[in-house]
């Protein structure tokens, strides 16, 4: 029987292709420097690296990178540091991970820094995420996706 505390995900697996996301993301890894104590079983991760996709210089990524913290911070969400990386670690874009549970939010913040898509990842599963319209794509396991230096 279903624990009545638990809410169905609000991800709805897309099966179209994602044409117009960089093939990489699908292929993102993820360090993260300093792990929580416990691993929440919900949270999202964004960057405010290459607002808009464009690429920006490294100083102004890391004044971007300082903001998106600071906006969490004031916001009074927790967060931790997640750096988003390829498979062979050449190309990194630092971020936050933060936990929440409303898909909306997560959303709302990947917005206002002006980013093509967030990861979402629930209960261990990875999601690649445009919006709030719940329509993301399994990209893989966190455990899997975790790079462990």
């Amino acid at each position: 029987m279903p624990d009545p505390s638990d809410t169905p995900s609000p991800i709805v697996v897309a099966t179209d292709a994602a044409a117009t996301f960089n093939p990489a993301y699908f292929e993102t890894v993820f360090l993260v420097p300093r792990p929580p104590v416990s691993w929440p079983r919900i949270f999202a991760i964004v960057t405010a690296h290459n607002p808009d996709g464009r690429l920006s210089t490294e100083a102004a990524n890391n004044e971007y990178g300082r903001e998106l913290a600071q906006y969490l911070q004031s916001e009074g969400i927790e967060s931790f540091a997640v750096v988003g990386a390829s498979a062979d670690l050449r190309h990194h874009e630092a971020g936050r991970g933060f936990a929440v549970t409303d898909l909306a939010r997560a959303a709302a913040i990947s917005a206002r820094f002006r980013q093509q898509a967030f990861f979402w990842v629930e209960d261990g599963v990875v999601f690649l995420c445009t919006d709030a319209s719940g329509k993301g794509w399994e990209v893989g396991r966190w455990k899997e996706r975790l790079v462990r230096r």
